[in-house]
């Protein structure tokens, strides 16, 4: 029997690793791409929670005793307690959200149809999201939030 060899030209010498470093040239900026995204999504979602529950908290308040419930009252309470919802948020440690200079918005819409008490706040939150790994140009994006809430507080009847 004739033993038939088929040799290899192919010089083997470093090969295989010019073939990782060029994988990886395409691989690494693929994962650090995704992995911007991850932090953007869950700051998104961080923001439109706290959206949501600065919403219901102002919705919950009630205007002190003796006061009257109108607009000119509640308003600037309302206000107050967005900000201190919205510091205490900020102010958590969480890396994902960061403060973008931006205050809440808040509307207290408040309605006194025939003795009934009902009405609206609208709040719209603005938050900063620093990016883990800075992209070419860009090392942030702001995220907008909106919420609304019917007004729920026992509120005094007039």
């Amino acid at each position: 029997m004739i033993d038939l060899k088929i040799q290899n030209f192919r010089q083997q010498k470093g090969s295989s690793i010019i073939e990782t470093l060029a994988g990886s040239f395409i691989i690494i900026p693929i994962i650090l791409f995704f992995i911007d995204v991850t932090g953007c999504v869950l700051s998104q979602m961080a923001n439109d929670h706290m959206c949501k529950d600065i919403a219901r908290q102002i919705a919950e308040m009630t205007p002190p005793s003796g006061t009257p419930f109108s607009d000119a009252v509640m308003q600037p309470l309302a206000a107050s307690k967005a900000q201190a919802v919205y510091n205490q948020y900020v102010d958590s440690g969480s890396m994902l959200i960061t403060d973008s200079g931006t205050a809440p918005s808040v509307i207290y819409d408040a309605a006194n149809q025939n003795g009934v008490h009902s009405g609206v706040v609208s709040v719209q939150t603005t938050v900063k999201c620093n990016f883990l790994v800075p992209l070419a140009g860009f090392s942030s994006v702001n995220f907008i939030s909106a919420a609304s809430e019917p007004i729920v507080a026992n509120l005094p009847t007039q």
